[in-house]
């Protein structure tokens, strides 16, 4: 999620690369901050079932939101991956 103000500068190719925090901050001119990041195992519930066709299975699930330097929020992501189809890599 990005905030309405942010999304009118972004082109589709901004919203599905994976460092969109810095092709919203070349956008918008506005220097990156924090990055507050959550990653934790859940169970797949009946509505994730409908999407991972596993009901009960072990997923990861990471929360994320990117701030600027001013403390403003620039996006907001939560994103569930199933545990066998995979890999989770951090570049800080």
């Amino acid at each position: 999620y990005v905030l309405p103000s942010v999304a009118t500068s972004l082109s589709e190719e901004d919203m599905i690369d994976p460092a969109i925090a810095k092709r919203i901050s070349r956008r918008t001119q506005r220097d990156l901050g924090r990055v507050d990041l959550s990653v934790s195992a859940i169970t797949a519930d009946a509505r994730h079932s409908i999407r991972f066709e596993t009901l009960g299975a072990p997923l990861i699930s990471i929360l994320r939101t990117t701030y600027d330097r001013l403390g403003q929020p620039l996006e907001h992501g939560h994103m569930l991956f199933r545990c066998d189809r995979c890999q989770v890599r951090l570049k800080t």
